[in-house]
């Protein structure tokens, strides 16, 4: 039941992301035309037209997949096979040349930043990856599990990746080594797409465990916390003060080290106690159960009952205890009085 509710909960969550992005995606596109470029100058250079189309179709092939009727989700599954056209460079150019290359300086009015007319190599390969996941989602297949899985993290690899050069100032790291560099609307959408990707497949390999409410689950999502967002944020905010000039390089680099290590050292212990107290509840376990066996086998040898389990699928009699099966075809007042209790529904 617990697993039921969390599986609604993350296809929800998933439809929302969805939602999220597509209003950004179609925002980005609505910023070309006179009217809203008038009203809101700077909206049409958030995102480059061919990664504002690529998330709007994206994001259609997430809600469309996420429906439980087969025709939606090949729908969805058509969907997202254009938006990972649409992804390749080369497609894209081809494709769309004519609108993307239009100059919207005009459109936008007093806007300063310039406006992409290509997807950057860095969402070519987000949204890609994104695409190529999306198309997997259906598919509960081992083979397509485990497609959905690599092309889900290796986009998460590359999202990640470009967040943190953003953040860290390092344009080589924010684009991946290719050009031009990706607006960080680009990078919060696809990150959006990813995570609505993912809610949908909960059960998919490493997936299952992240997400499991179990104690592996649990430290696996501590340890991302800790060594993902945490250095992140610190590296962020040591950054800003050696911008401000509040320290030096130096002082923010151990002073990262030394948060870095504390927090790693606080998350070694709490592991270890959340795996001890896990271990000493399966223990207890066990000698609950061996105390129930050890009482049972007491009360039959005190009171000479023997116990019996009746399988209707195979019609098949076993003892209580698994360790010895009857034939019920050599007794035939227990097969008798069975059916009778059966039709009377009394014993």
């Amino acid at each position: 039941m617990k697993s039921e509710t969390l599986s609604k909960a993350a296809l929800r969550t998933s439809r929302l992301l969805a939602c999220a992005t597509l209003a950004a995606g179609l925002a980005v596109l609505a910023g070309r035309s006179d009217d809203v470029a008038a009203l809101a100058p700077y909206l049409a250079t958030m995102m480059s037209l061919p990664s504002a189309l690529c998330a709007v179709l994206l994001s259609l092939a997430a809600i469309a997949v996420s429906a439980p009727s087969p025709w939606s989700q090949r729908v969805g599954q058509f969907i997202a096979a254009l938006g990972f056209a649409l992804a390749l460079p080369w497609a894209a150019s081809l494709a769309f040349d004519a609108w993307f290359t239009t100059s919207v300086e005009g459109a936008v009015g007093n806007a300063t930043a310039p406006v992409e007319a290509a997807m950057s190599g860095a969402a070519s390969i987000m949204f890609g990856a994104s695409a190529l996941a999306l198309l997997f989602v259906p598919l509960r297949s081992r083979l397509g599990t485990q497609l959905f899985a690599i092309f889900a993290a290796l986009g998460l690899l590359a999202t990640a990746t470009s967040l943190v050069g953003l953040l860290l100032d390092s344009p080589t790291l924010a684009s991946l080594g290719l050009s031009p560099l990706p607006t960080p609307l680009t990078n919060v959408v696809a990150g959006l797409l990813l995570l609505s990707t993912l809610a949908q497949r909960g059960d998919a390999d490493w997936l299952s465990a992240l997400l499991a409410p179990s104690a592996a689950g649990s430290s696996a999502r501590g340890i991302i916390a800790w060594t993902v967002i945490a250095p992140l944020a610190f590296a962020a905010l040591a950054l800003a003060g050696v911008r401000d000039g509040f320290y030096s390089l130096h002082f923010a680099f151990a002073l990262l080290a030394a948060t870095m290590c504390c927090g790693l050292t606080a998350l070694v212990m709490w592991n270890a106690a959340r795996v001890e107290r896990a271990q000493r509840r399966a223990t207890s376990a066990r000698d609950a159960e061996q105390l129930a066996a050890d009482r049972l086998r007491l009360a039959k040898s005190a009171t000479g009952i023997q116990m019996w389990e009746w399988l209707p699928a195979t019609r098949e009699w076993y003892s209580i205890d698994g360790a010895e099966r009857l034939d019920p075809s050599t007794n035939e007042h227990l097969e008798a009085g069975l059916a009778r209790a059966l039709r009377d529904a009394k014993s």
